[in-house]
């Protein structure tokens, strides 16, 4: 084993499930297991949060709070990198960039970052050809999967007989669609999703239960280990049926954006299904299971921890004035950004929609305590009690009104 590293890890939330989120929980449950001392730093703390504190993982949303410096500080997001990168000004770093076009994935553009990575090919190629970074500074880690934790399902059937749906973007529309392209070969379909109306917080006991998946990047990737056949799929088109014939080329692009190259429509549904075959979906699982486990994923990390160090070891140690002069120009060139990086209304719903599953019954109790404290609060708090079952059924969603 490498000698123990003390390793922050940032993140711009650690409240919901997204693809970041889950990957910052596993890699810091992993770290934790191998005998380092992983930090989550979040401005923004929900129930992960509590999941990764109840693991004895240490999770700040103050910095303040880390009373030893890092030996690597390993980035997420532009903001959380930058704030990290400040507060321990000796400290050198990492930046992973996880997504081919959000803003809050810019990679910052500072000396201490000694190697920047790629999940895949196509963010390799935003870090390389859109953010000019060098290339020789660029590796690419693919996601890993906790295999402890997605287990194989039994054999699947000749013909699929029920489907299930992970996005959070898909709308309810495009919802229909699927529902209705499978309809046509008598397959059931269920859904995970902040606009389709529920969320899983477990969804290594539901994959299971299905014989295919709709879905990209992550959740690609776990129902794969499963042992599920998968159509690469979300809001932005469909992309193929995962096989043996494509799976090192859907694997090295994350089994994301660039694979969704066709609309989304019952004809594209059409020809994915009449290609599912059972015996090949069996030996793609294989494949992943022996090639892309989450223990791979921590080995290659901490080999590119260890370069990053000794690259800042041994490098002139940059003056104070040109940092932040070149802190301030990332600062700048991210509020020009057409939306400035903030919580995305399906990140926020399913938040919400999670918690109120999680906890209805507690808030109607505390909701009942607290409309006789204070006449003030009596008809706000009437309106949430009178909303919170259409919330929890999805006829309704929790209104988000911007700050005026």
């Amino acid at each position: 084993m490498t000698r123990p590293l003390r390793v922050l890890i940032t993140n711009h939330m650690l409240a919901g499930r997204s693809g970041t989120e889950m990957y910052v929980h596993d890699l810091a449950k992993e770290l934790l297991a191998r005998g380092h001392a992983p930090v989550v730093y979040s401005p923004k703390l929900g129930p992960l949060a509590q999941e990764l504190t109840q693991a004895t993982v240490t999770v700040v949303d103050d910095l303040s709070q880390v009373a030893m410096p890092p030996d690597i500080i390993h980035g997420h997001h532009t903001l959380e990198s930058a704030i990290a990168l400040l507060h321990f000004p000796r400290a050198p770093a990492i930046y992973v960039c996880h997504d081919w076009s959000w803003e809050n994935d810019i990679p910052p553009r500072m000396d201490r970052i000694r190697r920047y990575v790629a999940v895949d090919h196509t963010v390799r190629d935003r870090l390389i050809l859109l953010e000019g970074i060098p290339e020789a500074a660029v590796s690419v880690v693919n996601n890993g999967v906790d295999l402890k934790k997605f287990r194989p399902r039994g054999e699947l059937p000749r013909a699929p007989r029920r489907a299930i749906v992970f996005s959070n973007y898909v709308t309810r529309e495009q919802f229909a669609v699927i529902q209705a392209g499978c309809a046509r070969h008598a397959i059931e379909v269920d859904g995970v999703g902040a606009n389709i109306g529920f969320v899983s917080s477990k969804p290594e006991n539901l994959i299971g239960q299905y014989d295919l998946v709709f879905a990209k990047g992550r959740c690609a990737w776990e129902s794969l280990a499963c042992g599920v056949a998968v159509i690469v799929c979300d809001t932005w088109g469909i992309g193929p049926l995962v096989t043996t014939q494509n799976l090192e080329f859907a694997r090295q692009r994350n089994f994301g954006r660039r694979l969704l190259q066709t609309e989304l429509n019952e004809e594209a549904i059409r020809v994915r299904l009449e290609q599912y075959d059972a015996a090949d979906a069996k030996q793609v699982s294989r494949q992943i299971r022996e090639s892309c486990g989450l223990d791979k994923m921590v080995d290659r990390l901490i080999e590119v921890y260890e370069q990053a160090i000794a690259a800042h070891q041994a490098a002139a140690q940059q003056p104070a004035d040109e940092e932040l002069r070149l802190l301030a120009r990332l600062l700048q060139s991210w509020s020009r950004c057409k939306q400035p990086p903030q919580i995305e209304a399906t990140d926020l719903r399913s938040i919400v929609h999670e918690e109120l599953q999680l906890q209805q019954l507690p808030i109607l109790q505390k909701l009942d305590a607290l409309t006789t404290r204070r006449r003030g609060l009596r008809k706000f708090l009437h309106s949430v009690k009178k909303r919170l079952p259409g919330w929890m059924s999805g006829r309704s969603e929790p209104t988000i009104r911007k700050a005026a």
